[in-house]
């Protein structure tokens, strides 16, 4: 009886349901199969609009146009960043049970399951939003420090003829003179480990762990009110707590650059690339790096 109903509800929903089916096959094509493929182009044809940029900045000199370079290298950073940002979204999810734990505070047998179930909840759903800041921000931080180390080896004269043939459409396969472009691609795919199985789980427990000890230190109840100032306290808190274990102290170039990341590149780029990775471990463990990430992260916490 139940198959029969089942039967015919597909019958009358089948357009429905043969939209889904397409659409859903669709979806997991694209995301495991051409989004892949498309990645090298996208990062190609960024690496041409930096080469472009250096012929400007060739012809052009002079201080007054400094600042326009820097802010035109940042956009060409952030632009790439952007396209990463929905496959890192999915991977964190990932990692997140927030609905699984809404469920325990329902199913709860009494009143002291009901509220460890009910802290469990509070606790993954601030994780979340704190793993999110950080991620975002850290995301956006590394595609920064790596376009501007790979926009300045292309300012440098030895460069100057690659960026040429970059920026006038030869293929890095083809033209011998264009193979540090291969290295800077390899470079920057190098500093996408944040974009991994592995690095979306370390910051989903490290953002867990933080968010259950600031929850317990701000003596979070089920009847306290939250405001939004107390809030953003909390998730800045939260925030400065994964910090400490995957950013502050010199970690990040541990955490997210580790030794050995270069062996990934071709035996031909290896040497390279890794000069370049040192340069960014350098960058990534440096005070600086990691004052400019804290007040970004603090300033986004109040604006959620």
């Amino acid at each position: 009886m139940v198959l029969s109903r089942l039967w015919n509800f597909a019958k009358r929903h089948r357009k429905k349901l043969i939209f889904s089916g397409v659409f859903a096959g669709g979806a997991y094509l694209t995301w495991r199969v051409l989004l892949p493929r498309i990645q090298e182009p996208l990062l190609q044809r960024l690496l041409k609009e930096l080469a472009k940029s250096v012929e400007g900045e060739a012809a052009e000199g002079g201080a007054d146009n400094k600042r326009e370079r820097f802010e035109h290298k940042q956009r060409v950073a952030d632009s790439h960043a952007r396209k990463k940002l929905g496959a890192l979204r999915a991977l964190l999810n990932d990692h997140f049970e927030e609905e699984a734990c809404a469920a325990r505070v329902k199913d709860a047998p009494d009143r002291e399951a009901k509220l460890a179930a009910y802290k469990a909840l509070q606790a993954e759903c601030i994780a979340k939003a704190a793993a999110a800041v950080f991620a975002l921000h850290l995301t956006f931080l590394l595609h920064r420090v790596g376009f501007n180390i790979v926009g300045r080896e292309l300012n440098s004269p030895s460069a100057t003829a690659i960026a040429g043939a970059v920026a006038n459409g030869a293929a890095p396969a083809v033209a011998a003179d264009v193979a540090e472009a291969d290295v800077h691609a390899a470079f920057l795919q190098a500093l996408d480990r944040l974009r991994t199985e592995a690095g979306a789980k370390r910051v989903a427990e490290a953002a867990r762990k933080a968010a259950s000890a600031c929850a317990d230190a701000a003596e979070l109840a089920p009847q306290t009110k939250m405001g939004k100032e107390e809030l953003a306290k909390l998730l800045g808190e939260t925030c400065r707590a994964i910090d400490a274990e995957l950013l502050a102290s010199a970690r990040g170039a541990a955490a997210w650059l580790p030794d050995g990341v270069e062996e990934a590149a071709p035996a031909a780029q290896r040497a390279e690339v890794k000069r370049l990775l040192d340069e960014a471990r350098d960058y990534l463990d440096s005070p600086q790096l990691l004052q400019v990430f804290q007040a970004t992260t603090g300033a986004a916490a109040h604006r959620l």
